[in-house]
């Protein structure tokens, strides 16, 4: 996650899913103000990142009630691999 965040973040899908689902177009343009709006490849979700979960939790009650939300926190490397081996 961190490479993601300091690298190219541009999504080749994000303005066509805008053009063609008007509800993406409105949940990226309401998260915009939070931060920088992006989608999920082809667009499953849309996010922001925020740097602190008070900030996160406060943007989160500013949403249209009918959205679902989740506050996840990003981590660098799965916990699955050394649990594989």
């Amino acid at each position: 996650m961190a490479t993601f965040f300091g690298g190219d973040t541009r999504n080749d899908c994000q303005q066509l899913v805008r053009c063609l689902y008007p509800q993406v177009d409105k949940a990226l343009n309401v998260l915009g103000n939070f931060g920088e709006a992006r989608l999920t490849g082809t667009g499953a979700c849309a996010f922001v990142s925020f740097d602190d979960e008070v900030l996160a939790r406060a943007a989160r009650k500013q949403l249209p009630e009918e959205w679902t939300s989740i506050l996840a926190r990003g981590i660098n490397r799965s916990p699955l691999p050394p649990e594989l081996d």
